[in-house]
């Protein structure tokens, strides 16, 4: 009886892991996830169309109409003022140059299919704001729900989320889905926005999430670090 009994619970256990596997998940980059309007039908990273604006030192516009405009741009030439405008159009264009370069079709996945609190409440807690080294330190080796003093978590569709804690508001955005570094299982390529409460400080991050099997908690391996 005992035994039998183990054997159930065995099974049952690998039935519940086996649920969790997406077999061949379907690669995707949401190119909806942008404000701004982002040409889709192409592979090639010097065709990509999109329409921004900053303004230089002396005060003059300037359109960008592809992201090599934008890879080729400091902050140095651009009013302070547009120095987060400037951080965001690059984050875009890592974010799609990063799919389409290395971003291929996994064989399996350990995500969900969609963002959920559930997913959110076990992120690293890197995946949060980062406002100095101390920070990303103190951060490390935590997850949201023990590091952040949460007090809700919005869906608002499959791929977004907002995110109100004691002292930040964030929005987390699943930007693609692929298999990033050719280990066959999928990889979330994420952004979050976010500014402090009651204060002036914002920003906004660009990462990948891993997840390696249904057991292994999730780990925040490459991180945008440029201007």
């Amino acid at each position: 009886m005992k035994k039998t009994l183990l054997c159930s619970l065995f099974i049952l256990l690998l039935v519940n892991c086996a649920s969790t596997v997406a077999i061949n998940p379907h690669r995707e980059f949401y190119y909806d996830a942008f404000f701004d309007p982002v040409s889709k039908n192409t592979s090639d990273y010097k065709e990509i169309v999109i329409d921004n604006v900053l303004t230089l030192k002396n005060g003059e516009d300037i359109h960008f109409t592809n992201c090599l405009q934008i890879d080729s741009t400091d902050e140095e030439s651009i009013l302070m003022s547009q120095f987060y405008l400037l951080r965001l159009m690059k984050l875009r264009c890592s974010a799609i140059k990063l799919y389409l370069e290395k971003g291929i079709q996994a064989k399996k996945s350990f995500f969900p299919k969609k963002l959920t609190k559930e997913l959110i409440m076990r992120f690293p807690a890197t995946a949060g704001p980062i406002v100095s080294k101390f920070s990303l330190d103190d951060r490390k080796d935590k997850i949201m729900e023990e590091y952040e003093k949460i007090i809700n978590i919005s869906i608002k569709d499959d791929n977004t989320a907002d995110v109100l804690t004691r002292t930040d508001e964030i929005e987390f955005r699943i930007l693609a889905r692929a298999d990033f570094n050719n280990d066959g299982i999928e990889d979330l390529l994420v952004t979050n926005f976010w500014h402090i409460r009651n204060a002036f400080g914002k920003g906004s991050e660009l990462f990948i999430l891993e997840k390696r099997s249904a057991t292994e908690p999730i780990s925040l391996t490459w991180r945008y670090t440029k201007v």
